[in-house]
């Protein structure tokens, strides 16, 4: 099965068999991620009907930011129209990554009142860097760059901008 990370991937009828079967029974609930029927999560043992899957009630969402091949499973039974087994199996279900956005946490730097005690020779800067921000990405191996635009405020003498 392939689905895609962070989006809930529809069961079809053909996941589970290509035979006349009545209802399906998930035997093994995946261990990262969960499947839902109606938007309740699926219990180990419980009984799926055909319809549902049809209607595509029976859905699948791994973990926030999850993926990889392989990356959950599932085993189940194939039931006929009154409950006899026709066939077990097992939906092995790869996830694709998408890239999802960095984020960033703003600075809150503490700048002293007293501009000599800056460093700068008592001129009134304060550089800010980008060391400041929390920028993170949870894809693995983006690279993250940042720009800083600054903008020199002058005030004439006793008026503060």
């Amino acid at each position: 099965i392939a689905a895609v990370e962070d989006t809930a991937y529809l069961f079809k009828a053909a996941d589970f068999s290509g035979l006349n079967w009545g209802s399906v029974r998930l035997d093994a609930v995946p261990v990262k991620g969960t499947l839902f029927l109606n938007g309740l999560a699926v219990q180990a043992g419980q009984v799926v009907a055909r319809a549902d899957v049809d209607a595509q009630k029976l859905r699948y969402l791994g973990a926030l930011d999850g993926n990889g091949n392989d990356y959950a499973r599932d085993g189940f039974t194939v039931l006929d129209a009154q409950g006899n087994a026709l066939e077990n199996g097992v939906n092995i279900i790869n996830v694709a990554a998408v890239n999802d956005k960095p984020t960033a946490t703003p600075a809150n730097p503490t700048v002293a009142e007293d501009p000599s005690s800056w460093g700068f020779g008592g001129a009134t800067v304060f550089v800010l860097s980008a060391g400041m921000f929390g920028f993170s990405d949870v894809d693995a191996g983006d690279a993250l760059t940042s720009r800083m635009h600054r903008r020199r405020a002058t005030s004439p003498p006793g008026k503060v901008r």
